[in-house]
């Protein structure tokens, strides 16, 4: 920016006659209802993303594992061993 830019702001002591104070109160209903348990079934989603990616991390390596060892023993078409990585 080609000016500079102050993080501030303005705090009023005392206001205009036609304002009044507002309490700071919690919303009606605010409690323990069926929003919060959507909420609640929203992070154990994640939880379980999670679970399903460690799963399938270690069942592709366990298969990477497997497919190198049978090359090793010969059970692979000669084909399939040319693209067998190399464990």
């Amino acid at each position: 920016m080609p000016y500079d830019v102050y993080d501030a702001w303005v705090t009023l002591s005392k206001g205009d006659s036609g304002m009044k104070a507002v309490p700071a109160s919690a919303p009606p209903d605010s409690g323990l209802d069926l929003k919060a348990f959507q909420n609640l079934g929203y992070t154990a989603e994640w939880f379980a993303f999670v679970g399903f990616v460690i799963f399938m991390w270690f069942r592709l390596l366990r298969r990477e594992v497997e497919f190198a060892r049978d090359a090793e023993l010969g059970l692979v078409p000669e084909e399939e061993q040319q693209r067998a990585p190399a464990v």
